[in-house]
């Protein structure tokens, strides 16, 4: 029984199911983490028009489920907290297969601008040489705010964004 207790909660700290603050640990993502229903990770649906600027100040964000999809009209917005706790820099690659992937990045108090997707010109891409990856770094005990912006120019992609520890990526890329 006693076994049966330790191997489940062994388990659940494995796969990074439980995070024990309201932020995602860049240092402990164990090879792939979903951001849809991932108890950090807020939505929200906007027109296209709608810019970083003004979504900072909506209040008006939901939990990340499946009912949130990128249109030709609607942009989805994710945002969420991400912490490195280690005393060295740490990268992590996020996987989107939208056709556009927008990703800011709070560093101090500015925000670095990150472009990756099918439809992004190669010279403007952050990745110029996988348009489905974007690495984000983050220096010893750095805490971000990140906000992702999804759009589409095709049908909708019903594939959810995931983050990638560097290992994780170098296996899968």
């Amino acid at each position: 029984m006693m076994f049966k207790i330790l191997a489940i909660l062994f388990f659940y700290f494995l796969c990074g199911i439980p995070q024990l603050s309201a932020q995602i640990m860049a240092d402990s993502i164990p090879f792939k983490i979903q951001l849809l229903n991932n108890q950090n990770v807020t939505t929200l649906r906007s027109e296209k028009n709608v810019t970083f600027e003004d979504v900072k100040d909506l209040t008006n964000w939901k939990p990340y489920d499946s009912s949130y999809i990128a249109s030709k009209v609607e942009s989805i917005w994710l945002k969420f907290k991400i912490k490195n706790r280690s005393q060295d820099s740490v990268k992590v690659y996020l996987h989107s297969l939208t056709d556009y992937t927008h990703i800011y990045q709070q560093v101090y108090s500015d925000y670095k601008i990150f472009k990756n997707g099918f439809y992004i010109p190669l010279i403007e891409r952050t990745n110029n040489i996988e348009r489905i990856f974007t690495k984000l770094r983050f220096t010893p005990f750095q805490e971000s705010e990140i906000y992702v912006r999804l759009d589409i120019h095709t049908d909708p992609i019903l594939t959810k964004p995931h983050m990638y520890s560097e290992r994780a990526y170098w296996e899968v890329s």
